[in-house]
């Protein structure tokens, strides 16, 4: 039982290694996009 809540930690936290990873560029790749739309709107 102990050992397969170690294995289940074990694959959270990885997938969160991933979802950072993944997340921290798409997030900026996001802001980038938004900010350039609002500098098109303005000028």
């Amino acid at each position: 039982m102990v050992a397969g809540m170690a294995e289940k930690v074990r694959r959270s936290t990885s997938f969160r290694r991933f979802l950072l990873l993944v997340g921290l560029p798409m997030v900026l790749i996001a802001i980038a996009i938004s900010t350039g739309y609002v500098l098109l709107l303005l000028v």
